[in-house]
């Protein structure tokens, strides 16, 4: 006659692993892209100069660990947050719609 396995009485009994340090890293650093990309898109920067200015961030900070695979994504990065982050209006067009209001 077989055991059957038990279920175990409280949630923290049971081990569960979490995700690798090196997928973890690669989705923070992912985001932190994707965050800084956003912002520099909003500010009304070309879409040229923002791939051009994080890949070469990440080459900096890369510079005495060696290659990383993140530089190759800036630009599919970039390309996938092009339409969804809308350019702010520049100072003078602000100060004058609310000056007009």
């Amino acid at each position: 006659m077989q055991k059957k396995p038990t279920k175990q009485p409280f949630d923290w009994m049971v081990a569960h692993n979490p995700p690798s340090l090196k997928q973890t890293t690669i989705a923070m650093r992912q985001g932190e892209i994707r965050d800084r990309a956003t912002v520099m898109l909003r500010l009304g920067f070309a879409p040229a100069h923002v791939k051009e200015r994080l890949t070469a961030n990440i080459k900096w900070e890369f510079d005495k660990i060696g290659k990383t695979k993140l530089g190759d994504e800036v630009g599919g990065i970039v390309d996938s947050l092009i339409h969804k982050a809308e350019p702010r209006p520049a100072a003078h067009a602000r100060k004058r719609a609310t000056k007009q209001e």
